[in-house]
C-alpha cells in the first residue's frame, strides 16, 4: 500500500524527533561514564571473560547460564577492557530495547504514545542504572521487549518462521538468566488478555523453546532448590507480618524504579491513569498494561527465589512508560512537548545507587584514573592490610586497565623513594603506616576517608646541602608540567625540600630566579611557601621535612635556549645571601636548568 505524501512527511518528522530523543538519551548516559564506579560483580563479569570460550563457560557462576559472559567476552575482545568502552555495551543494548519499545507501543497504542513511552522509560531512575550496568539483566530487559514484539507479530499472523524466531528469543533469554522465566510469564499473560482464545497458538513456540531449554533447565533445578530454601523463610516473614513487610519491599522496588523523584512519578502515573480510564475504560489494551505494571504485586513467589529486586524485574518499567505515554498522548501538543522536556531533564539527574550494591567507599574508577595521571615509572603502591572491601580480581582488573605495563604492589616500602599508600583514614595498620612514613613526607592526597590515597615521598637528596644559618636544602623537582621544553609565557612549577640542622632564630626569605646573561629574567621572593606547616623558619623543628611549591612565569619575549634556575636564602633586614656549598660567585645555589623553545 503506497503512503500519501502527507503520511510520508509525518513519518519522517516522527523519525527525526525519535532520533533526537535517542541522541539525548545517549548523552545523558555518556556524561557519567568516566566517573561511574563498578561493583565487584561487574568487575567479575569482565575478569571472567579473560579466558577462552571454554574457560568462560567453566568459570561461570553456578546460578548463571554462560551466554551473558560469552557475550561480554566477545565485546571486550572487540573494544578493550576499559570501563568506558565496556559500559557502552549495556548502553547500546538499552537503545535497542527502546527501539523495540517504540515499535510495540506504536503498534498497539499509537505514534505519540510510543514517543512519550521511550522518553519516560529512559528517564526512570533504575533505567539509568541498568543502561550503564555491565550485568546480564540489561539483556533480559531488551530480550523481553523483543519477545513481546515477536509474540505480537506471531499472534497477528502465525507462521512457522515467526514461531521459530519467538522460540529462539525465549531460549536466548533463558540462557542469559533463569529469572527471565518471570518475564516470559508476563508475556504469556499479556497475550492471553490481548488475544483471548487464540492463546492456544503458544503451543508451537512453547514446544520449541522447551526442547531447546531442557539442557540448561535440568542443571538449574538444584539451583532453584537452593534459592527456595533461602527464600521460604523470607516469604514466611512477609506473610507473618500481615503483608506489611511485603508492601514495604514493594514500595522499595518502586522507589528503585523511580529514583530520586518518586513523588513526581506517582503524580504522572495518577494523571495518566485518569486520562486512560476516562476514555478507554477497561478495554483489553488497558488490562494488558495494568497486568504489566502490577506484576510485582503478584510476584510473592518471586521472593521464594530471591527474584524480588529491581534488577530481576527491570522489564516491568516499560509497562509504566507505555501507560504514561498512552495517557498523556491525549494532551494538546504544547502539553506533550512540556512533558517531554521534563522527562529529558530527569534523564540527566542523579540515579539511585543503593540497589547496585556498589562499594561507594572504594571508588576504584576515579582512583585509578587519577593515579594513572600522577604515578611515575618507579613508584610503588602499598595497600593497607585493613582494607578488606576490594577483591583481588578488582585490584588485578583496574591495574590491567590503567597500568597495562604493570604496577608494582609492595608490602615493604623501605627501598623506594615515592610510595603511594591506600588506607582507611584513622584505621591504618600501625606497622604499615609507620613504614610508609619513615623518612618520607606526604605530598599529594585524594579520595574519601574510606579509601584515602596519599603519596609519601623521600627527599630527592637525603643528605642535602647545608646553609650557614642551619637550613638544609634537600633538592628540587619540577612538577605539574614536565615537558622537555617550555614556551615563553609558560609557568614553571617547582617543589623544594627543606629541613633544619638546629633551631633557627630568624625568619628567612628565599628567592627563586630564572637567570639570563644580563641578570634575572623572572623571580619569586618571599618566605617558604609551606602549606601544612609554619612559613616562619623560626618555628620549624628538627627531624622533619618541609615541602614548598613555587611558580615562575616565563617572560613572553624569552628567546629560545637553556636557562638556569637558581636559589638564594636571605634575611629581609640586610638582604645578605646565606652561604652554602656549591653556590655561584653571586651567592646563588643552582636548582635546575630548563629549555625554552618557540612554537
Amino acid at each position: 500500500m503506497q503512503r500519501s505524501p502527507e503520511r510520508q512527511l509525518t513519518l519522517r518528522v516522527q523519525l527525526a524527533v525519535l532520533t533526537c530523543v535517542l541522541l539525548i538519551i545517549v548523552a545523558s548516559r555518556v556524561v557519567r561514564l568516566n566517573t561511574l564506579e563498578m561493583d565487584a560483580d561487574e568487575v567479575w563479569s569482565v575478569w571472567q571473560t579473560f579466558g577462552s570460550p571454554t574457560q568462560i563457560i567453566q568459570w561461570t557462576p553456578y546460578d548463571w547460564p554462560p551466554l551473558f559472559y560469552l557475550t561480554v567476552g566477545g565485546w571486550q575482545t572487540l573494544t578493550g577492557i576499559h570501563p568506558f568502552t565496556l559500559r557502552l555495551f549495556p548502553l547500546f543494548v538499552f537503545l535497542i530495547a527502546l527501539a523495540l519499545l517504540y515499535r510495540i507501543a506504536r503498534r498497539v497504542y499509537g505514534d505519540t504514545t510510543a514517543l512519550i513511552a521511550v522518553t519516560a522509560c529512559a528517564a526512570m531512575g533504575y533505567a539509568i542504572n541498568i543502561s550503564l550496568m555491565l550485568r546480564g539483566y540489561i539483556l533480559i530487559f531488551m530480550l523481553a521487549l523483543l519477545a513481546l514484539w515477536l509474540a505480537l507479530r506471531y499472534f497477528n499472523r502465525p507462521t512457522l518462521v515467526r514461531a521459530l524466531w519467538l522460540a529462539a528469543c525465549l531460549t536466548v533469554m533463558f540462557y542469559v538468566h533463569i529469572t527471565s522465566l518471570l518475564a516470559m510469564a508476563l508475556i504469556g499473560g499479556y497475550t492471553l488478555i490481548l488475544f483471548g482464545r487464540r492463546i492456544w497458538r503458544w503451543w508451537l513456540p512453547g514446544v520449541i523453546f522447551a526442547a531447546l531449554a531442557i539442557p540448561e533447565l535440568v542443571t538449574k533445578v538444584s539451583v532453584a532448590g537452593v534459592y527456595a530454601n533461602e527464600g521460604t523463610p523470607i516469604v514466611q516473614a512477609w506473610l507473618a507480618s500481615g503483608g506489611q513487610v511485603f508492601f514495604q519491599v514493594f514500595g522499595d522496588l518502586l522507589h528503585d524504579f523511580a529514583g530520586y523523584s518518586p513523588e513526581l512519578w506517582v503524580a504522572l502515573i495518577a494523571i495518566a491513569t485518569a486520562l486512560v480510564l476516562d476514555k478507554y475504560r477497561l478495554q483489553r489494551r488497558v488490562l494488558t498494561l495494568l497486568l504489566w505494571m502490577l506484576v510485582p504485586m503478584l510476584l510473592i513467589f518471586g521472593g521464594l527465589f530471591g527474584a524480588f529486586t529491581a534488577r530481576h524485574l527491570a522489564w516491568v518499567m516499560p509497562g509504566f512508560a507505555v501507560w504514561l505515554g498512552w495517557g498523556f498522548s491525549r494532551l494538546p501538543r504544547a502539553g506533550i512537548v512540556g512533558l517531554l522536556g521534563v522527562l529529558i531533564v530527569m534523564m540527566f539527574g542523579p540515579a539511585p545507587i543503593a540497589e547496585r550494591y556498589k562499594k561507594v567507599d572504594a571508588p576504584l574508577v576515579v582512583t585509578f584514573s587519577w593515579l594513572a595521571q600522577h604515578m611515575e615509572a618507579d613508584d610503588v603502591l602499598v595497600i593497607d592490610p585493613n582494607i578488606k572491601t576490594v577483591t583481588a580480581e578488582e585490584w588485578n582488573y583496574f591495574t590491567s586497565v590503567y597500568f597495562p605495563a604493570g604496577l608494582q604492589f609492595v608490602t615493604d616500602p623501605a627501598a623506594y623513594r615515592r610510595v603511594w599508600y591506600i588506607a582507611i583514614d584513622g584505621q591504618q595498620n600501625a606497622r604499615t603506616y609507620t613504614a610508609v612514613q619513615h623518612d618520607r613526607a606526604p605530598t599529594l592526597t585524594m579520595g574519601p576517608p574510606t579509601f584515602l590515597v596519599r603519596l609519601y615521598e623521600a627527599a630527592p637528596d637525603t643528605t642535602g646541602i647545608p646553609f650557614a644559618n642551619g637550613l638544609r636544602f634537600h633538592g628540587a623537582q619540577r612538577i605539574a608540567d614536565r615537558r622537555s621544553s617550555l614556551q615563553p609565557g609558560d609557568t614553571l612549577h617547582v617543589r623544594l625540600w627543606w629541613s633544619i640542622d638546629r633551631a633557627i632564630d630568624l625568619d628567612y626569605s628565599e628567592g627563586t630566579y630564572l637567570v639570563g646573561s644580563k641578570g634575572f629574567l623572572a623571580q619569586f621572593d618571599g618566605p617558604p611557601q609551606i602549606n601544612d606547616a609554619p612559613r616562619e623558619t623560626s618555628r620549624w623543628i628538627t627531624g622533619r621535612y618541609y615541602i614548598e611549591e613555587r611558580e615562575l612565569t616565563l617572560p613572553n619575549t624569552l628567546a629560545p635556549g637553556d636557562y638556569p634556575v637558581d636559589l638564594a636564602i636571605y634575611h629581609y633586614s640586610d638582604q645578605k645571601r646565606i652561604a652554602a656549598p656549591g653556590e655561584t660567585p653571586d651567592g646563588l645555589l643552582p636548582l635546575l636548568t630548563i629549555r625554552v623553545s618557540t612554537p
